[in-house]
């Protein structure tokens, strides 16, 4: 488990120094993107008479993440 654990994290060393980050004032945490989430896609999925399969919500996420962060033109010209 622990070798596991380290294979995933090695690539990725250099995100995980908090410190220097949050020093540097870039954000270290998932809040934003939660908040987002619960905000955005949460309001849709909760809206009246709303019946929604996981297939549905899946297709719907992913487009209004897009919206949100204001990535249309580059999502266009990748698709």
């Amino acid at each position: 488990m622990v070798s596991n654990l380290q294979g995933y994290l090695a690539p990725h060393h250099h995100h995980l120094n908090y410190s220097q980050r949050q020093a540097a004032g870039q954000s270290v945490g998932n809040g934003q993107i939660e908040d987002a989430c619960k905000s955005l896609i949460g309001k849709r999925l909760k809206a009246n008479a709303a019946r929604w399969r996981i297939r549905g919500v899946n297709r719907m996420a992913g487009p209004c993440s897009i919206m949100y962060i204001n990535h249309w033109k580059t999502y266009w010209q990748n698709n």
